[in-house]
């Protein structure tokens, strides 16, 4: 069975923000994960990304964390 990810920017309850997030990552070919706490984390590995969301989200539960990751 296929797998697939849906990808959509901030909240779409903020009209107004979700347009202007989701210009400004057809206009950059990119997708924003709204990790604003991780800080950059344009040069990390899987690994360090992995540490450092365990890190910042250490009081989440398993399943927040799961869907924060590549799992």
């Amino acid at each position: 069975m296929s797998k697939y990810w849906v990808i959509a920017p901030q909240n779409a309850g903020l009209p107004e923000i979700w347009e202007k997030v989701w210009q400004f990552d057809l206009a950059n070919s990119v997708i924003s994960l709204g990790w604003k706490e991780l800080g950059d984390i344009s040069n990390y590995d899987e690994n360090e990304l992995r540490t450092a969301i365990e890190q910042t989200y250490s009081n989440d539960n398993v399943g927040n964390k799961t869907s924060r990751t590549f799992a």
